[in-house]
């Protein structure tokens, strides 16, 4: 059985930018967390992230590497 990505008119909304700051321990830095959230909504479902548990974990660990969206590249 093959896999087909979804068509791209589809998006899934799980979390709202809202959340994502309530669950953040400092403020975030809105562009990174907009383009996470962008691509969240194209591409999130084709990933596997089509449940909220998995959406959770991910974000969860995206969050902590990321200092709650502060830096978008290791040093």
């Amino acid at each position: 059985m093959r896999f087909s990505p979804p068509q791209k008119d589809i998006a899934i909304t799980v979390i709202t930018a809202a959340q994502i700051r309530a669950a953040a321990k400092s403020p975030v830095n809105e562009g990174n967390m907009n383009s996470v959230l962008v691509a969240l909504d194209r591409s999130g479902l084709w990933r596997g992230l089509n449940r909220a548990h998995r959406v959770a974990h991910y974000l969860a660990q995206l969050m902590h590497e990321s200092g709650a969206f502060r830096f978008d590249q290791d040093r």
